[in-house]
C-alpha cells in the first residue's frame, strides 16, 4: 500500500490491523497506535510493545517506529535500534517501510554509500516500484 502512494497515517495502520484481525500481532498493533495517538515516547512504547524476536513485538514495534515518524528515514530505523532487543529485524522491517516511503533520496546517503548489492537492490525496487504503479490504475 505504501507503494502503491498509500498515506502512512492511522488509516493505514488500521488496514494492517484489519488485515491480521483476531490475532495477537493485531492486538500489538492496536496497542502500537494507540501509544502513537497519545504520543508516547519510543522509550516507553518499547517496553510496551516489546523488542524481541517474537513476530508479535517485532511488528507493532516496528510499526511504532515507521508511523511514528514515516518521513524521516534515519529517526524511525535509529529509533528500532536504540530500544535494543531484536535490533536487525526491528530495523529492516522499518527501513523498508521507510525505504517505500521516501525512496532513496529519503535515505541519508552515508547510509547507502556501503550497502552490499546496491545495483541489484536498486533493480529490485524499481521493479516494484512499476508493480505498484500498475496495481494503482
Amino acid at each position: 500500500r505504501l507503494a502503491a502512494g498509500a498515506s502512512p497515517g492511522k488509516d493505514l495502520l488500521q488496514e494492517m490491523v484489519q488485515f491480521v484481525t483476531g490475532t495477537r500481532v493485531a492486538e500489538n498493533l492496536s496497542r502500537a497506535s494507540e501509544l502513537i495517538e497519545r504520543g508516547v515516547n519510543s522509550l516507553d512504547a518499547s517496553e510496551t510493545l516489546g523488542v524481541g524476536g517474537y513476530v508479535v513485538e517485532t511488528v507493532a514495534w516496528s510499526a511504532f517506529c515507521f508511523f511514528h515518524a514515516p518521513d524521516d528515514f534515519d529517526h524511525a530505523v535509529s529509533a528500532a535500534v536504540r530500544a535494543g532487543g531484536d535490533t536487525d529485524t526491528a530495523a529492516a522491517i522499518t527501513g523498508a517501510w521507510s525505504g517505500v516511503r521516501l525512496g532513496r533520496t529519503g535515505i541519508p546517503p552515508d547510509w547507502c554509500e556501503e550497502v552490499e548489492g546496491q545495483k541489484e537492490i536498486t533493480s529490485l525496487a524499481r521493479e516494484l516500484y512499476q508493480v505498484a504503479l500498475r496495481n494503482r490504475e
